[in-house]
């Protein structure tokens, strides 16, 4: 079995999905185990990227033994640390597993068999994906390519994409379009203000409008929805496998720096 751990927030696990992938095609027949935050293992799971997802904790962070109790006596053959926190790193370090593959830093030589440095100016999808170098040599080969280049990157590799689904196929000519908004976001500095204003001017041109977010985040769509009646509001109803199906189905997505920028 193998276990990835990603316990940062939602967009951040979605840019796992491509070391996923690998780790997929590398470990064909071995079980992928995934722990991440409350709630957001679901997707992963209904899309076949892990087998399981202990995401059903307690609290957003669980404690180190919280999560020691929900894996059980599992003992895995390969364990990869994608977040760099101290707290991962120490349930990286709790946890049986014959291979540890994280991020280096100055203190955790005896957690990891192997350590990676984290490249700050990579794109994130990078710095994951290089985790696994060390278990693929094709990979490696793309990797150290990469590594000559300088930021910003030009043309990335095509196994850098986190497509779950096929592009979705243009309605009939003259078929009303749909735009999706995410009003919200986890942090209020990156709250856009002109969401309702916006929401006038698609309706003018013809769009249906569909509000999408957290249940916290209804605060922020409810007067929306009280301005304009005939917006539908699916704030706080949606599983992520339902968001992603409600953003498939979408021509357009407006959002601030938020899950579901990374989810379209």
């Amino acid at each position: 079995m193998i276990l990835f751990i990603q316990t940062a927030f939602l967009g951040d696990l979605l840019l796992s999905i491509p070391t996923l992938k690998k780790l997929r095609e590398l470990h064909p027949q071995k079980k992928i185990h995934l722990i991440c935050r409350k709630g957001l293992g679901s997707l992963l799971v209904k899309e076949g990227l892990v087998d399981r997802a202990f995401d059903d904790f307690k609290k957003t962070k669980p404690t180190v033994s919280e999560i020691g109790e929900r894996l059980g006596e599992n003992h895995y053959d390969l364990l990869v640390c994608a977040h760099e926190s101290a707290r991962s790193n120490i349930l990286s370090w709790s946890i049986e597993a014959d291979f540890k593959i994280g991020y280096k830093n100055f203190w955790n030589f005896f957690i990891f068999d192997r350590r990676v440095r984290r490249h700050i100016d990579w794109p994130e999808v990078l710095r994951q994906m290089d985790l696994l170098a060390g278990l693929d040599p094709a990979l490696e080969r793309e990797l150290d390519g990469l590594r000559s280049q300088r930021a910003p990157f030009g043309h990335l590799p095509a196994w850098t994409r986190m497509h779950l689904r096929e592009s979705r196929t243009p309605g009939p000519a003259g078929s009303t379009k749909t735009a999706v908004l995410a009003p919200g976001s986890v942090w209020p500095t990156k709250r856009w203000g002109g969401f309702s204003d916006l929401v006038g001017e698609l309706l003018n041109s013809g769009f249906e409008v569909i509000l999408i977010g957290s249940p916290a985040e209804k605060e922020i769509s409810t007067p929306i929805k009280n301005k304009y009646p005939q917006v539908r509001d699916m704030t706080g109803l949606t599983s992520l496998p339902e968001m992603l199906e409600v953003l498939s189905g979408a021509d357009v997505l407006v959002c601030n720096d938020s899950g579901a920028m990374h989810m379209a």
